[in-house]
């Protein structure tokens, strides 16, 4: 990643409530490569969190998914950690109930849910589920 270090720390500090919201709005976007590049686990919970966060402004929710959909850390091809059971039951929830009545959000939810996993069941899935 160039000069910056593959450190979040400092990215999560600015991108927390209270700062101005495109301070915000670019050090997600920088958590988001740190956990594209890294696949780092933490990272990619705390954007989760975000995501589920009902005390979080839509826009903010709507940019994370939007932007692990454009860079996403894994692919359905690809082996990886962060490919879990659990994440998918985050995912399943969040565009079941979290976000039925908001449809972008929804909608944004399941292009990160098919831009990981395609149509088809994940691999993490035990068969018979």
């Amino acid at each position: 990643m160039g000069h910056i270090p593959s450190s979040s720390e400092l990215f999560k500090q600015y991108s927390e409530a209270g700062n101005y919201i495109d301070i915000r709005r670019t050090s997600l976007e920088c958590i988001v490569d740190i956990v594209q590049v890294d696949e780092n686990e933490s990272d990619f919970v705390y954007l989760l969190n975000v995501i589920e966060d009902n005390r979080e402004i839509p826009s903010i929710r709507l940019l994370i998914l939007n932007s692990l959909t454009s860079k996403p850390p894994f692919t359905r091809r690809s082996e990886s950690s962060l490919n879990t059971l659990t994440l998918v039951e985050r995912l399943w929830k969040v565009i079941c109930s979290e976000f039925s009545s908001d449809s972008r959000l929804r909608i944004a939810a399941v292009e990160l849910y098919n831009s990981l996993y395609g149509h088809l069941t994940p691999t993490c899935v035990p068969q018979g589920l």
